[in-house]
């Protein structure tokens, strides 16, 4: 794998993603492909609304902005 540091001799500790999934199942079990997913589904809500709140904020902005210039010029 591209990510695990190399070994003195210039070779990767797993030859192919199968031999890292089978050693990843017998040394912590099937719950290790699972670590982390509940805090994924925590924050990946969170960060949608506040993706939406900000986009919303700043089409506002941006509008009034724009019509604030548009009444300017046409004076």
């Amino acid at each position: 794998m591209q990510t695990a540091p190399r070994r003195p001799d210039c070779t990767f500790p797993y030859p192919d993603i199968v031999a890292a999934l089978r050693h990843i199942y017998r040394t912590e079990g099937g719950r290790a492909f699972f670590k982390g997913l509940s805090m994924n589904w925590v924050k990946g809500p969170i960060a949608v609304g506040i993706s939406f709140a900000t986009y919303d904020h700043i089409k506002a902005t941006l509008r009034d902005l724009a019509l604030t210039l548009a009444s300017r010029d046409a004076l």
